[in-house]
């Protein structure tokens, strides 16, 4: 599968749940900062720019650190949301059972805290996203 299917499935999903531009921007760029390294982003907007390294993981931390960092980042929790639900789609059934697994289940509960905390609840998206994150953990 190249890439960009990848980016491109998240920023539809962004779009199908009528995100602004700025956050359907950020989630086609959502992996490009990490995953290509000196890939220069400078000519993309502030507000977009800031969604992507919200998202970037950092190295010295532990993964559920990197997910801590999110908290109150309304935008960025909801690409990171459809993020979670794309990884586990894209997998084959045998892979989303070994992706479910405690980390998997730990900070897809912390995802879905911490969108309730900024008002994402109070959307669409996040009943959708947590439907189908929930159907696909339970495989």
């Amino acid at each position: 599968m190249p890439y960009i299917v990848h980016p491109c499935r998240v920023a539809l999903m962004m779009m199908q749940k009528c995100a602004p531009d700025y956050v359907v921007a950020a989630a086609f760029l959502h992996d490009v900062y990490e995953d290509c390294h000196g890939y220069d982003l400078s000519d993309f907007p502030e507000k977009v720019l800031s969604i992507v390294r919200d998202l970037t993981e950092k190295d010295e931390l532990t993964k559920v650190e990197n997910f801590e960092r999110l908290r109150g980042l309304k935008d960025a929790l909801w690409i990171k949301l459809a993020d979670r639900i794309d990884n586990l789609m894209e997998a084959s059934p045998y892979t989303r059972r070994y992706r479910a697994n405690q980390l998997t289940h730990k900070t897809t509960s912390m995802i879905l805290g911490m969108a309730r905390e900024v008002g994402l609840s109070d959307y669409q998206i996040y009943g959708s996203l947590h439907l189908e994150l929930t159907m696909l953990l339970r495989l």
